[in-house]
């Protein structure tokens, strides 16, 4: 036994000498230097489902969509964690799931007498890298299902208000001028299937014919559900 460890004492000696010996060897940059933060911008576009050329659906074209996919990662088996938009916004940005922090309620907190706070010390996704030293926006509403002052959690451009009625930065915020030089976190959120048929107007899209809708297995064949189910 003795000679076991005294073998293994020898072995630790040794690997300590070679580690102090490659360290002393490294460039000073390599060991001084902290590493370069990394930037993270989160695009986020509600209302969705598999309707998009990245999972084999053509009826709309979407490129970029497609483009993420192919230059990115897939997932063919995810799940949202609620039916409604502000439920699951409000998942994402606190990181735990709606139901957990009572603010599965769509809209919940607007009223004085029925608003909801977080538990004492809690912090959103924005705020963390807010103290760890990052830049931090969002471009596009919040909509959170709970009381919040919005510039603690966004430091750039966090206006006056909440941002649940509309985006409070505005699409004008130059994020990649004004933010070239800090480590930034940053949230872009997409109306998505919210966008009213003045958005096809607007971008040019073409109208959606709607008898080469495949509605899901789950519906019956009336005639009159592709117009409710129409994309623009």
């Amino acid at each position: 036994m003795k000679t076991v460890i005294i073998s293994l004492l020898a072995s630790l000696i040794s690997i300590s000498s070679f580690s102090l010996s490659a360290k002393q060897n490294l460039p000073s940059a390599n060991i001084d230097t902290p590493p370069k933060p990394t930037n993270i911008l989160w695009i986020y576009m509600e209302d969705q489902n598999t309707w998009n050329n990245a999972y084999g659906d053509f009826t709309v074209d979407t490129p970029t969509i497609a483009s993420f996919a192919e230059s990115g990662v897939l997932f063919n088996n995810t799940m949202m964690t609620a039916p409604v938009c502000s439920a699951i916004r409000s998942a994402l940005i606190t990181g735990k799931h709606q139901a957990a922090l009572g603010v599965h309620q769509h809209r919940s907190s607007r009223s004085t007498r029925a608003s909801i706070f977080f538990p004492k010390g809690y912090k959103t996704v924005p705020e963390v890298f807010k103290d760890a030293g990052y830049a931090t926006f969002n471009i596009g509403k919040d909509d959170y299902n709970f009381k919040y002052d919005r510039s603690t959690l966004y430091s750039e451009h966090p206006g006056p208000l909440v941002g649940w009625d509309g985006g409070m930065n505005g699409e004008e915020f130059d994020w990649a001028k004004e933010l070239k030089n800090k480590p930034f976190f940053g949230k872009i959120q997409l109306r998505g299937g919210k966008h009213s048929t003045k958005a096809r107007a607007k971008f040019g899209l073409a109208k959606v014919d709607r008898s080469k809708m495949k509605l899901p297995v789950y519906y019956s064949g009336d005639d009159r559900r592709p117009g409710l189910w129409r994309l623009a």
